[in-house]
């Protein structure tokens, strides 16, 4: 068989398997954009129980100050009540 003959099949075969290969990333597009909103979702979600978090935790902090300042007050206030 000539040369040209036998790189003509051989071309044909990768582009065989090149265009089955394109068929079958295609037939996974709705599957990869289905897992990419989810994806999506999932970072959503995390944003927003790690910003709830840090609003308990400031409101806690806060909180500790207010109940800490009052008591020392209230500590000054009987001890000079006692006098």
């Amino acid at each position: 068989m000539h040369p040209d003959v036998v790189a003509l099949l051989a071309l044909q075969a990768d582009d065989a398997a090149i265009l089955e290969l394109e068929e079958r990333m295609a037939a996974l597009e709705p599957r990869t954009k289905a897992l990419d909103e989810a994806r999506r979702k999932a970072a959503d979600a995390a944003q927003r129980s790690r910003s709830a978090v840090d609003d308990e935790e400031k409101r806690r902090r806060d909180l500790h100050t207010r109940i800490t300042s009052t008591s020392s007050c209230t500590s000054a206030t009987s001890r000079s009540s006692m006098r």
